[in-house]
């Protein structure tokens, strides 16, 4: 069989922008079996405020009675919030919800703190810095739709 010879640009992963600059690492998925972070609990006055919105997140835009919140629903909650900056991405969320759920669809609260501890870590500041911003930023998700005008062959007026 034929050997492929080492690329230097591709194979040297010491020449990759993120270790040059000595920055954190990044979540991947070969991260998952290390153990997971333990949760930042919020504070008493936030707690109340940050379970309520989970709350409201785990059962937005679900058509049955369905326990935990899903991947989409937590990218969600990150977007109507703000959280996302140029280190915390879309991406990053997926990561840290495989991470977290380790194969399975829908988070607990519990397990929604640790994502969120996961996320404050790949921004560079304390969870309770995002919980306060969850609780500050929305009343819950945000709907944006569409309004069909009026149709004079459809409407009945």
């Amino acid at each position: 069989a034929t050997i492929a010879e080492a690329s230097r640009l591709h194979d040297d992963q010491t020449t990759y922008t993120a270790n040059l600059r000595g920055e954190h690492a990044p979540l991947s998925k070969g991260d998952s079996s290390k153990s997971l972070p333990t949760p930042t609990k919020p504070t008493s006055a936030v707690a109340k405020s940050v379970e309520r919105m989970f709350g409201t997140y785990e059962r937005f835009g679900e058509t049955a009675a369905t326990a935990g919140m899903s991947c989409r629903n937590f990218v969600k909650l990150a977007k109507d919030c703000e959280l996302l900056d140029k280190r915390l991405t879309v991406t990053v969320l997926d990561l840290a919800f495989a991470k977290v759920t380790r194969g399975a669809n829908r988070i607990s609260y519990e397990h929604f703190l640790v994502a969120l501890e996961l996320c404050a870590q790949e921004k560079g500041c304390e969870a309770s810095e995002l919980h306060a911003k969850i609780v500050a930023s929305t009343a819950g998700p945000v709907v944006t739709a569409t309004i069909a005008e009026a149709s004079r062959f459809h409407d009945d007026k």
